[in-house]
């Protein structure tokens, strides 16, 4: 549950990605944890921990938002000490893409340490990406028991699913797909359509 971990009042470095190097993230992600979890629900396979993360689409880098955040006090300031100890007065690409790195590690670590913590039984799901996850995403799903994403082609792509699986070394799980027919109720295809109920079965 996004809204478990993410800052959506000051909508944090971006998009509602938090200060990770505060104390105070941890804290919360304990404390969220904790409530959330049910341990001994045996109906229950694990949990989804986020949904198509709307920073997580990797057209923003978030530690380049990071550095000149007011909302992340604590991460602003680890990024710059990374920075100064390598006598770096200003980022270059490799550097954004090294400390975006960082900031992912600590976030996923942080939020799957928790859930386990609380809940050791039941399994971590992934974040549900929409579509093809970034670069950025793979390396952080070690962390996960399960890599979802949502996917609405007709037939999911075997490429893409045999190398987002070679790549995280985890089995898939498809969280979303839609079919829609117009020969009865609400005449319309949403994202995917086909002809008839019998076409979507």
């Amino acid at each position: 549950n996004a809204a478990w971990w993410d800052d959506r009042e000051s909508g944090g470095v971006y998009a509602g990605f938090p200060d990770v190097f505060s104390p105070s993230f941890e804290k919360n992600c304990d404390r969220m944890a904790g409530r959330g979890v049910r341990p001994d629900d045996t109906l229950l396979a694990g949990y989804f921990l986020h949904n198509e993360p709307q920073w997580g689409h990797g057209r923003v880098n978030l530690a380049q938002r990071a550095l000149v955040s007011r909302s992340a006090p604590y991460t602003t300031a680890r990024l710059r000490k990374w920075l100064g100890v390598r006598g770096r007065k200003a980022a270059v690409a490799s550097d954004l893409e090294a400390m975006q790195d960082l900031m992912l590690e600590k976030y996923f670590s942080v939020v799957c340490s928790a859930m386990r913590r609380h809940d050791p039984n039941h399994l971590l799901l992934g974040v549900r990406y929409a579509a093809v996850p970034p670069k950025c995403l793979i390396a952080p799903m070690r962390h996960m028991d399960v890599v979802t994403l949502n996917n609405y082609e007709p037939v999911p792509n075997p490429g893409l699913m045999s190398n987002l699986h070679r790549l995280t070394g985890k089995p898939l799980l498809i969280g979303e797909f839609h079919f829609g027919a117009v020969d009865r109720g609400m005449r319309f295809y949403g994202l995917q359509g086909v002809a008839t109920q019998a076409d979507r079965a």
